[in-house]
């Protein structure tokens, strides 16, 4: 059982934006970044997963980096009324 006041997060980037400043990777994850307090992105949201091109933003209330069964158990009860996708292109 996870801490409740825990929040899980994860943000990569594609290679192809990983220059040796890695400022195409940030610019890429800032854009994502802010669906998580936008009316239309992940705000009042248990969890949320940002998908922009190049990149890739998620957080949950549960550990998802390692264990797939825990994350498979808890989309088939039912919690994933609570997470929303976000697709920008």
């Amino acid at each position: 059982m996870c801490d409740p006041g825990t929040i899980y997060g994860l943000l990569q980037c594609t290679k192809d934006l990983i220059d040796p400043a890695y400022m195409k990777c940030r610019q890429c994850l800032d854009v994502a970044k802010s669906y998580l307090v936008s009316d239309n992105g992940c705000r009042n949201h248990k969890g949320c997963r940002v998908f922009v091109r190049g990149c890739f933003l998620r957080y949950e209330l549960y550990s998802f980096f390692y264990n797939s069964t825990a994350a498979a158990a808890t989309s088939a009860a039912g919690n994933y009324e609570y997470v929303k996708d976000v697709i920008k292109d």
